[in-house]
């Protein structure tokens, strides 16, 4: 009895023991292929990512404009017809208003026809006339003496608009609209076909005319090269000081899509209506550059010997010098000096008194 006793402590002892043993074998963790036992972060370089930078930035632009103008009628009678709505242009060689079924010719002469012309008159509103016909392409002599051929080509372009000419002699102060540049936006339609008007009676208020646009916000750290402002879809270029002046890029701006738009949605007071101090309006574009810049991206940590805008990299044993140009989500951006041939690779951690 004592003998079976100590024979089945034995075979408890050896089970328990065994499955023990099992159960530890079973807890240990898979073994781990070297492949990914490895640090993955134990790299010495690190690529070089090209990019292209445009350097685009967010700007506020003021807008300049002279006093708010209004198109008034050179005829008394019924509008019989009357092409005009909030953003429309007023083109001079066109037409968009009919009075009592005669089309009138919009020109944009210096100052308004104030008499009916015919050949032989002389003054400053006959050289307007012909230099306007002159800049509209028609074949005129600039001069402050009234050409009876001159007189043949206004009542011609109006025959072709759909005018009936009684006297060939002469042109009719009451023929011409008189715009105060060679395009015009609509404001707002103060006149309707079907309406009786009055000499001197407004036809159309216009978007305020622009003479000046410059950049109000303050930029640092611009890329180099040649940049332009972007507004709506249309781009355009600033003089040295960010400002546009010229007269046809001020023109191009004030009939943009952009600016007609923005205009037309806050009606007549928007801009242009108050006294010469309040002139002005605030509008949003962007600056960027009109070529972007290739640029190189790398990790901050690769540059060493950091002065100012310069600093230093390392490639295979050579130490490059590089411009830092930019900087973004823990990328910086450098460009290598002119006719340097670009390493592939670069240290990731140079020594910091590396010098190149």
């Amino acid at each position: 009895m004592k003998k079976n006793l100590t024979i089945s402590i034995l075979f408890l002892f050896i089970f328990v023991s065994v499955g023990v043993g099992f159960g530890f074998l079973l807890a240990q963790p898979a073994a781990i292929p070297p492949s990914l036992s490895e640090d993955i972060n134990n790299e010495s370089t690190v690529g070089l990512t090209k990019d292209f930078l445009s350097d685009s930035r967010d700007v506020q632009i003021s807008v300049a404009v002279a006093p708010k103008q209004q198109l008034s009628a050179p005829v008394s009678g019924l509008i019989t017809g009357l092409i005009c709505s909030p953003g429309a242009v007023f083109s001079a060689g066109e037409s968009n208003l009919s009075v009592s079924g005669q089309p009138v010719l919009n020109l944009a002469t210096s100052s308004p026809l104030w008499r009916d012309l015919v050949a032989g008159d002389r003054g400053e509103d006959v050289t307007a006339l012909t230099s306007e016909l002159s800049r509209l392409g028609f074949s005129v002599r600039v001069s402050d003496v009234m050409q009876a051929h001159t007189v043949q080509v206004v009542n011609v372009r109006l025959a072709e608009l759909g005018a009936s000419v009684e006297d060939k002699n002469v042109i009719r102060r009451a023929s011409i609209l008189w715009l105060p540049s060679p395009a015009v936006s609509v404001l707002s339609c103060d006149a309707a076909v079907g309406s009786n008007m009055s000499d001197g009676q407004a036809v159309a208020s216009l978007t305020a005319p622009v003479v000046g646009v410059r950049l109000s916000s303050a930029l640092n750290g611009l890329l180099p090269g040649a940049r332009v402002l972007e507004f709506g879809d249309e781009s355009f270029s600033l003089d040295e000081k960010g400002q546009i002046v010229d007269p046809v890029e001020l023109e191009r701006f004030q009939t943009s899509a952009r600016y007609i738009e923005i205009t037309a949605s806050f009606g007549k007071d928007l801009i242009g209506a108050g006294s010469p101090e309040d002139q002005s309006a605030s509008f949003s574009g962007q600056y960027k550059l009109i070529e972007p810049l290739e640029a190189w991206a790398l990790p901050p940590s690769a540059l060493a010997s950091i002065d100012g805008e310069s600093a230093c990299v390392i490639s295979d044993s050579t130490p490059f010098k590089v411009d830092i140009v930019s900087s973004s989500l823990g990328k910086t951006y450098v460009i290598f000096g002119e006719g340097i041939s670009v390493p592939q690779r670069v240290e990731l951690h140079p020594k910091m008194s590396l010098k190149c």
